[in-house]
């Protein structure tokens, strides 16, 4: 009975240490987030006449929309997501995974079947609308690229007429909108990059990207968003202190070894870099690093892994035990 107790004890002693694991477990992975459409984490306005973008100094009309340029390009972090900034404070800062799935990324043109692109948001900008702030800052500027758009500070500078003649014009679709940014030679004035041009003549040779009803259907179908949240590893007992963790060169430190990390992953995952990013980061990192940083990259649950481990371990003490105790008691009866 004595022995039993004994064993007893010692297994409730190891149930607990696999909990303790688990626990120390959650507080040190940064878990990447599963992909999910790109419209349950921002809603997709239209390009011009979203208030308060009705006041905006540059103005047109496109397709039934008109007015000025709405704010922040049309695009508003949903009401409670991880993008909300009022609703999650400091903002989410870290690396986001932008994919694109479509045929126009097969026929050879991608190993891993996507337009994949893998960045980082690292700054709080000071001058920005709290709004605004972290990862949803950098989507709106791979919105307008994904779109073959200009971003704001593209357009002409104040006095230029050509803003006037901007707003006289009445454009049917976006592809008209893009149409008047067009030199003598057909190319467009404003640059954007070549992954990202090259991606948009694919892509519209097998979708319809012209109306804003076919970009919503399109980012909510076939774009799709996943993140490893960083600002979830900012120590800190309130609001203030996590917001100057944040800032602090570490973390943005952390935040630069994280997409490193990320890509070279991605290219192992693949043996391709993501096809919309230009100049993938090399750095090397431990593996300890590395683990910390890629938990469910592929979108395992790393969690069952170690719940595996931690059975293992606890099967392994308990047969041991079991035959410590049995020839425990065959040695008493023995006497």
């Amino acid at each position: 009975m004595k022995a039993n107790r004994g064993i007893h004890h010692i297994l409730s002693l190891v149930v607990k240490l696999y909990r303790r694991l688990l626990q120390k477990r959650s507080r040190t992975l940064l878990p990447w987030t599963e992909f999910r459409p790109f419209t349950d984490f921002i809603v997709v306005h239209p390009f011009v006449g979203v208030t308060p973008g009705e006041n905006n100094v540059l103005q047109t009309t496109i397709g039934e929309d008109s007015g000025g340029f709405s704010t922040d390009e049309g695009l508003e972090p949903v009401p409670g997501e991880l993008l909300d900034c009022n609703e999650n404070w400091p903002p989410a800062l870290g690396i986001y995974w932008i994919r694109i799935e479509s045929k126009a990324a097969c026929n050879g043109k991608t190993k891993s079947g996507y337009f994949d692109y893998i960045g980082q948001s690292r700054n709080l900008n000071p001058n920005a609308r709290r709004e605004t702030l972290g990862i949803f800052r950098r989507i709106q500027a791979h919105y307008l690229k994904i779109l073959r758009l200009p971003q704001r500070n593209e357009f002409w500078r104040p006095g230029d007429p050509r803003r006037e003649e901007l707003a006289q014009q009445h454009f049917e679709n976006y592809s008209e909108f893009r149409d008047f940014f067009r030199d003598e030679s057909g190319n467009l004035s404003y640059t954007g990059t070549e992954t990202f041009n090259t991606a948009f003549e694919l892509l519209t040779e097998h979708h319809d990207l012209d109306t804003h009803g076919q970009v919503k259907a399109f980012f909510k179908e076939n774009v799709s968003l996943r993140f490893l949240n960083l600002t979830e590893d900012a120590e800190g007992a309130d609001v203030l202190s996590r917001l100057q963790n944040v800032c602090l060169p570490e973390f943005q430190c952390n935040v630069n070894k994280a997409e490193a990390i990320a890509l070279k992953a991605y290219k192992c995952l693949y043996n391709e870099s993501p096809y919309l990013n230009t100049q993938p980061n090399p750095t090397d990192h431990s593996p300890k690093e590395y683990k910390k940083y890629t938990e469910n990259f592929k979108g395992a649950n790393g969690l069952k892994s170690t719940m595996n481990k931690a059975l293992k371990i606890i099967f392994i003490l308990s047969s041991i035990l079991f035959l410590v105790s049995a020839f425990g008691v065959l040695w008493i009866n023995l006497r």
